[in-house]
């Protein structure tokens, strides 16, 4: 078993393309992972380029990401992408995908869709995807969701490289998988946060036993 982390940066689809957007309105423009083994150890990284069909790579998003049009002159297209992505994983059966919060998930259904990438042999895989910004929200034991930055100095830990890159965010995100597989040392390391958010323990009466306590100790008229 192959456990994946990914990241995806993405572009919007320019709005002339009206049908197009009903499905999906942004494009994948680059796909970062990270592969660890059966101990969570991180074996690999990728990353790749996607070069969008429906806009060019618009400034804010050069801004955000550091990705130019330029950088994706020679890209391949999503679908051909999407290909050298698995082969690089091994292929689809083995393999678990985590990625830092949902949004890659619902990005790739809407993109596969669209583009008619696999849709069938997807659907297994998306299954079996994790969300581990909110496995890592259970393990502290809030609901609220939490920034990658802030998860990465909850341990102590720096992020490293750029943030935004998605090959980058995606090796950052698998430490903390790797930590998170390590109950003993987690918990160490994490225990200052998880006392904080632990739940108060509860009250062993009620108000209304309260209540009549102090009534008992009033005089009779």
């Amino acid at each position: 078993m192959k456990h994946i982390m990914i990241d995806l940066e993405m572009n919007d689809i320019a709005k002339e393309y009206k049908e197009e957007r009903q499905i999906c309105k942004r494009e994948i423009i680059e796909i970062g992972a990270a592969m660890l083994n059966d101990n969570f150890e991180i074996i690999d990284q990728i990353r790749i380029y996607v070069k969008p069909q429906y806009n060019l790579v618009t400034n804010d998003i050069t801004e955000l990401t550091g990705i130019t049009n330029d950088m994706l002159r020679h890209a391949d297209y999503f679908e051909q992408a999407m290909d050298s992505f698995f082969e690089w994983c091994g292929g689809k059966e083995e393999i678990t995908i985590y990625s830092w919060s949902d949004s890659d998930v619902k990005q790739l259904r809407k993109e596969c869709e669209l583009k008619k990438y696999h849709i069938e042999e997807m659907k297994p895989l998306f299954r079996k995807w994790v969300d581990f910004q909110k496995v890592f929200g259970k393990l502290l034991g809030i609901e609220k969701k939490i920034a990658l930055k802030y998860a990465l100095g909850a341990i102590n830990r720096d992020f490293n490289g750029h943030a935004h890159d998605a090959m980058d965010d995606a090796v950052n995100t698998a430490y903390i998988l790797q930590l998170s597989k390590n109950k003993e040392e987690f918990n160490h390391i994490m225990q200052p946060i998880i006392d904080v958010f632990k739940p108060k323990e509860q009250l062993t009466f009620s108000l209304g036993s309260l209540m009549a306590g102090l009534m008992d100790g009033l005089p009779e008229e």
